[in-house]
């Protein structure tokens, strides 16, 4: 094997070698970036539904909360997010864009109580605050579920929804998981760039030598 053989195969296998570990860090990436959408996506979910929680609310608040939700976001039509309101077994609300059959795709069950906190509550829950008072220590808020989050396909589109609650409301909130893979479309096309210029550079870097 001549000296120019020699080098051409070492470029090339550089190139190769550069290539493969910029794939691998893009897919690490791309995994943590996923990760941390989804978090973010939680967390949205829960400070959201959470603080309609504290008090035992009815049907018209309900409907408010799930218009004025709407109106905030500016959609008129196809709206990136869902929610379901139940009593006990008894629907007090549930939005008008509800996917059907959502619910046996397999939402998460209600997460449990701080035990610490409430001892009981299904068996004998605390009563709900006085709604002539604001919440306080004299008029606590009621105990609420920890949350708990699944990704669920309804025949046409992935929505995340978490389920919330407290001893006589479950709460389900959802949103688009459209928006996630929007977010990771831009990150896979910026990291494939990456890759291109960074096997390009390799390349480069050893036919020169």
């Amino acid at each position: 094997m001549n000296a120019a053989s020699f080098r051409v195969r070492i470029a090339v296998l550089s190139g190769g070698i550069t290539a493969g570990l910029l794939v691998l860090v893009l897919a690490v990436v791309w995994q943590a970036s996923r990760r941390s959408e989804l978090a973010r996506m939680d967390r949205e979910l829960v400070q959201f539904g959470q603080p309609h929680l504290e008090r035992v609310n009815g049907v018209e608040h309900w409907r408010r909360l799930d218009a004025t939700r709407r109106s905030n976001m500016g959609h008129d039509g196809e709206v990136p997010y869902i929610l379901q309101a139940s009593e006990r077994d008894r629907l007090l609300h549930q939005s008008a864009h509800w996917p059907p059959g959502l619910l046996e795709a397999g939402l998460a069950p209600p997460g449990r109580f701080d035990a610490a906190l409430v001892p009981d509550p299904e068996s004998s829950p605390p009563p709900p605050p006085r709604r002539s008072e604001p919440i306080s220590r004299a008029n606590p808020a009621l105990p609420r579920r920890a949350p708990a989050f699944a990704t669920v396909d309804d025949g046409g589109r992935e929505w995340r929804v978490a389920t919330l609650g407290n001893p006589y409301v479950t709460l389900h909130v959802g949103t688009d998981m459209g928006r996630l893979e929007e977010a990771l479309r831009d990150l896979r096309r910026g990291g494939v760039g990456a890759v291109v210029v960074g096997h390009e550079q390799g390349g480069g870097g050893g036919g020169g030598g």
